[in-house]
């Protein structure tokens, strides 16, 4: 299997891995999308982070725009549910812009989002601050200095 499914509360993640095909995808979407949890879901991560898309082509997102329009906007959707892909690869964030833009017409109710890291993504998704590590403010008082000279 190319991926790995993880659902935490109200959210689902999949984790890619290696050469990914188009019917390996669209399996993944399949799966959560005949799971009772779905109708709670709020946020579907896509993390290729480890992935290549490479064999996958503007054809095959528009196919899967076609399918999750159906599912949105039918009984089985979640109008509340966001999409966040995960990826460095340009290849990937030039899919996702083509989906974000073929879904646009077919009325698709999921916000879809790209991002870098997978923290991002999760903090997006359930509106929560991104993490950021700590920062420490220098406050440096100046003082003049008088040296006493002989």
């Amino acid at each position: 299997m190319p991926y790995l499914t993880d659902w935490i509360k109200d959210r689902v993640e999949f984790t890619f891995d290696g050469q990914l095909r188009a019917d390996e995808i669209e399996e993944a979407a399949q799966e959560i999308y005949n799971d009772p949890r779905f109708q709670q879901c709020r946020l579907q991560i896509f993390d290729f982070s480890n992935a290549s898309l490479a064999t996958v082509d503007f054809n095959d997102i528009q196919n899967y725009a076609m399918h999750d329009s159906y599912i949105s906007n039918s009984i089985l959707g979640n109008a509340d549910c966001k999409i966040a892909i995960v990826s460095r690869d340009p290849h990937v964030h030039d899919l996702t812009e083509h989906y974000r833009s073929f879904s646009h017409t077919l009325n698709i109710q999921w916000d879809t989002q790209m991002f870098e890291d997978i923290n991002s993504a999760r903090a997006w998704g359930l509106n929560e601050p991104a993490y950021t590590a700590p920062t420490v403010e220098l406050n440096i008082i100046s003082k003049p200095i008088v040296a006493l000279l002989p």
